[in-house]
Order: structure tokens, then C-alpha cells, then sequence
């Protein structure tokens, strides 16, 4: 069976190359996916997380999951090196369905009281501006 992946990106249209490219790197890393674009404004971890929440609300768990891909890496003081961002998570909620984001600004905060556990599977450090397409897709699967 295959697993919808609804991903909520800032990327802009869904006719844009970044999308093309995530599209691209998800097939070829992990294979099976259908993906349903949302598009979120630009760096907007509110709107982000709204409609991962939303979406969470009416999602079976089995074949479905969500990936959030809206990291401002405003987080920090300090100049951002390689395209370090916020540590990438995967949150399971009380349903068991899997969201997978940033953990930046507001991007989980309306899924918080939902979230049953929460695992780290990047630290966030480097690996470039596009971690969606050159690392995420590597993590998902």
C-alpha cells in the first residue's frame, strides 16, 4: 500500500522547481509516496502548524503522514552556517500518525497536546540550504 504524504511547505506555487525537486528526491530516496502539496506563506510556522493540525484532525494513521517543511532559522542570534536550521523531528500522535517538521517557531504547536512522543532525527546542523530535498527525504522513510 502507499502512503500519502501531505507536505505544507513555503515554497511558493506548487508549480515551482523546489517542488519539482522535493517530488524528485522523495521518489527516488523513498519510493511509494503520494504527495499532496499545501502551500504555507513564506516562513509562517503559524500557518504551517495550522494546517498540519487541521489536517491531523481527519487522517487515518495507516497510510497517511504529514511533512511540514517551513524553518525561518530565525531561531538563533548567531549567523546561520550551511543552512543549519531547527532540529528535524518526527512526532507520533495519539493516533499514531506520524508528522514530520522543523522544530521551528510554531510548526507542532497546535499538534502539542496530540503528540504521544517526539523523536529527533536530525540535529538541525548544516547540510546545506535544501535539507528537504538533499536530507529529509532520507529520514521519512
Amino acid at each position: 500500500m502507499s502512503t500519502t504524504l501531505y507536505v505544507i511547505a513555503d515554497y511558493g506555487p506548487t508549480g515551482e522547481l523546489a517542488w519539482a525537486e522535493l517530488r524528485s528526491a522523495i521518489d527516488r530516496r523513498c519510493g511509494g509516496f503520494e504527495i499532496v502539496p499545501v502551500v504555507a506563506p513564506s516562513f509562517n510556522t503559524i500557518a504551517a502548524g495550522f494546517a498540519a493540525a487541521q489536517l491531523a484532525r481527519g487522517l487515518d494513521p495507516i497510510g497517511n503522514a504529514i511533512f511540514i517543511n517551513v524553518d525561518p532559522r530565525t531561531d538563533r542570534r548567531q549567523a546561520v552556517k550551511d543552512g543549519a536550521g531547527a532540529p528535524f523531528v518526527c512526532a507520533v500522535l495519539d493516533n499514531g500518525l506520524r508528522v514530520f517538521a522543523p522544530n521551528a517557531g510554531k510548526c507542532l504547536a497546535f499538534l502539542q497536546p496530540r503528540i504521544k512522543i517526539c523523536y529527533i532525527l536530525h540535529d538541525g546542523s548544516g547540510h546545506g540550504q535544501f535539507r528537504s530535498r538533499d536530507l529529509f527525504p532520507g529520514l521519512i522513510n
